[in-house]
């Protein structure tokens, strides 16, 4: 194996690498609405408004269907939200859930952890 050493006064290529790109980290939160009963239609128009008003802020929804029992379907949205920015992130939730109240459904928020 060959190893080469930079040159008196200047630095080797990871070394220059490490030094002109920043290690940023930035953790990305991850909350949810769930509301029964919401179809993913009923809230399209009003959750892509919010998403114009907060553009920091992802926010999906994902249809779920449970088979409880004898054929029995219980079905519903889960609206989800994800962010760098917790207080975006909170304040989008809250919007969420604002949004599903004033369409008739209980809208139960995932607990903070």
């Amino acid at each position: 194996m060959v190893r080469i050493q930079p040159l008196p006064g200047q630095k080797n290529a990871q070394t220059a690498i490490a030094e002109a790109t920043p290690l940023t980290c930035q953790i990305t939160r991850s909350r949810s609405v769930k509301a029964e009963n919401l179809r993913e239609g009923d809230i399209a128009v009003p959750l892509g408004g919010l998403q114009a008003q907060h553009p920091d802020v992802s926010i999906g929804s994902h249809p779920y269907f449970l088979d409880v029992k004898d054929g029995e379907i219980r079905r519903g949205t889960h609206l989800v939200a994800r962010s760098t920015n917790a207080a975006a992130l909170d304040q989008v939730i809250d919007a969420i859930a604002a949004l599903v109240t004033g369409l008739g459904r209980e809208p139960q928020i995932d607990p903070l952890v």
